[in-house]
């Protein structure tokens, strides 16, 4: 929804980006593959200031990929602009705007960025009181600066790298071992093996050959409130 975020990453501009959206879930469909449809910088961008996006702007996005034919749609925070107050407002919005016997709940993807501001953990619990059932985060919140799919192949974004902590912990998505140890102790449900994954978070780091941003490995479960789940539906 940032022009500037949008070209330094792709290289074109959002109308060329849309038709080659459009082409991509053809191709997509007649594959029998379902494609998700992104919608980012809707809380603020780290081009041009960092600003906002109109909310309004953002939910337009969002219908215009369902439009064309995108199953699912990922609202980003690439930066950790949010706060829980506009995440749980702009959820809100959404969840109002398309009807959940038409557009499962499932079908909206949360993404949080976590760039030491501590904040991430709050949003998502802002989006799941909203009705968000679907979040995404990577071990050790491993990422960074996307790259692009343009001309049916893969390219680098073609803007200078705008992370610019030289910490490479601090550019990625949530923890997914922290966003599901909150997730289980809180009571709600899912359907992960936490301490198999707390495991495999461990062998990243140990891969890697350094330290990453979870602090569940290290810190642990809180004993007693292990295996207390509760159905999804029971918050709402």
């Amino acid at each position: 929804t940032d022009k500037t975020h949008h070209e330094q990453n792709s290289g074109i501009t959002l109308d060329e980006y849309w038709k080659e959206a459009e082409s991509s879930i053809r191709k997509c469909n007649d594959a029998g593959i379902k494609m998700c449809g992104t919608v980012s910088t809707i809380w603020g961008s780290p081009c041009a200031g960092g600003y906002p996006t109109d909310m309004n702007k953002a939910i337009d996005f969002v219908e215009r990929w369902f439009d064309i034919g995108a199953w699912d749609i990922e609202h980003a925070d690439h930066d950790g602009s949010a706060a829980a107050n506009e995440v749980y407002e702009y959820f809100t919005k959404i969840m109002n705007k398309f009807d959940a016997s038409e557009i499962d709940p499932s079908r909206h993807v949360c993404h949080f960025h976590e760039l030491k501001r501590g904040i991430g953990s709050a949003n998502l619990l802002a989006a799941l009181m909203a009705g968000v059932k679907h979040f995404e985060g990577s071990l050790g919140g491993l990422g960074g600066q996307p790259s692009n799919w343009i001309g049916d192949r893969p390219v680098r974004g073609t803007g200078a790298y705008y992370y610019k902590d030289p910490d490479p912990r601090y550019v990625g998505l949530v923890c997914l071992e922290d966003i599901l140890v909150q997730i289980d102790e809180m009571g709600i449900g899912h359907t992960y093996d936490v301490d198999k994954i707390l495991k495999l978070g461990k062998q990243i780091e140990r891969t890697l050959g350094r330290r990453l941003r979870s602090d569940v490995i290290r810190n642990g479960r809180t004993p007693h409130k292990v295996g207390k789940n509760i159905p999804m539906e029971k918050i709402y």
